[in-house]
Order: structure tokens, then C-alpha cells, then sequence
């Protein structure tokens, strides 16, 4: 089955970034904005795992609050960065024969930009549905341009 076609995947995708932004905005501490913040004097690489680690610690607490449990990772892979969901919410119960969880591509782009000024490549790799254990997002160590 396939969703929402190629204009409804950029529409979901700037939902991802508005929902990022409102977030970094209006939740900060429940993101430790303060902590992500004061590790700008890292080196980018380290800068960018420290804001997904942040953010992931976010998005559990969240889940948890609401009375659900939602597992998320990192992993470094060399030349990218891998965001790891092994029970993705936005595609459980689904299936697909393409990637659908673009949100999640907006929310990581946007979370890079607020951050560090500068647009990752960001892709969805693996989907679970489409079968895969985990959805998995690669993210460019390198900024564009």
C-alpha cells in the first residue's frame, strides 16, 4: 500500500519541523535544551549526538507519561549518525511497500537547523512497515553545502 504520494510526504515532513520546533520552544526541558545548549563547544559530531540523545531521552519521557514505552537509539556508522526506533509509533500496525514515517525526517531536520544553523541530509532507511525490525533514519555528519 502506498501513503500520501510525494505531496503529502513534504507535507508531513514540515509537520515533523513545526512539530520540532514547537517542541524546542515550548518544552524545553523535558528536551534538556540547557544541556544541548552548553555542548555547542563539542565538536559537531559530538554536538549532533548530544541532541539526539537529549531528544530521545524527551520522546521517552513523553511516552512514559502518557503510559507507554517508546525505544529509541543511536548508533555511529562512520559518515552518518543512524536514529534508531525499534517501536516506532508512527507506522505500528501498518504496511507498506515504501517509507512512511516522515514526520520523523522533519523533526530530526529541523532539531539539526535549530541547533547548528546548517541542513543535514536526513533519510529513512528501514521501515517497519515494510517489514524491517526497526525504523531506522541515517543522518549526514556533514552539513550541506
Amino acid at each position: 500500500m502506498k501513503f500520501y504520494g510525494r505531496a503529502g510526504k513534504s507535507v508531513v515532513i514540515r509537520i515533523g519541523r513545526i512539530s520540532s520546533r514547537f517542541a524546542i520552544e515550548k518544552q524545553g526541558a523535558v528536551f534538556n535544551v540547557a544541556a544541548i545548549t552548553a555542548s555547542k563547544f563539542l565538536p559537531l559530531s559530538s554536538q549532533i549526538k548530544t541532541l539526539f540523545e537529549n531528544m530521545q531521552g524527551g520522546f521517552r519521557k513523553i511516552y512514559k507519561d502518557s503510559g507507554s514505552e517508546l525505544h529509541l537509539r543511536i548508533e555511529d556508522r562512520g559518515d552518518k549518525w543512524t536514529y534508531i526506533a525499534e517501536n516506532c509509533p508512527l507506522c505500528a500496525g501498518k504496511e507498506s511497500d515504501s517509507h512512511i514515517c516522515w514526520s520523523w525526517i522533519g523533526t530530526l531536520k529541523e532539531s539539526l537547523l535549530w541547533f547548528t544553523g546548517k541542513e543535514f541530509d536526513v533519510e529513512e532507511v528501514e521501515c517497519r512497515a515494510m517489514g524491517a525490525q526497526a525504523c531506522v533514519w541515517e543522518v549526514s555528519k556533514t552539513p550541506k553545502g
